[in-house]
């Protein structure tokens, strides 16, 4: 029997914890769990993306691939903000502060 899964929270611990970066993909909200640390939180479809500070000088390399409905806005969001952006087959890349690469494509 096979089963299915979906993501429901992607939590990403990062150096700085501004919130342009939830900002470009949906309305990120600055929230505290608790006594945990203050974090941003944005929900992407069903997807909730979670920035959380890093303990640590430098985080492990991640590579995250986003399906966006509107990849032209996002991209022209992601320009607008000062983030180095570059297209790659049909897919727009841009590399966070921490060197992780996020890869965008459209959804349709």
């Amino acid at each position: 029997m096979r089963s299915s899964a979906r993501w429901a929270v992607l939590g990403w611990f990062v150096r700085a914890t501004e919130g342009s970066r939830c900002r470009v993909f949906g309305a990120g909200v600055r929230e505290r769990h608790g006594g945990g640390p203050e974090h941003y939180s944005a929900r992407i479809g069903e997807l909730v993306l979670e920035l959380y500070p890093a303990r640590t000088a430098r985080t492990a390399g991640v590579r995250l691939g986003l399906i966006v409905d509107d990849l032209a806005s996002v991209v022209a969001r992601l320009i607008e903000g000062g983030a180095e952006v570059s297209q790659r087959g049909g897919e727009w890349v841009v590399v966070d502060p921490d060197g992780h690469v996020i890869a965008l494509s459209s959804s349709s």
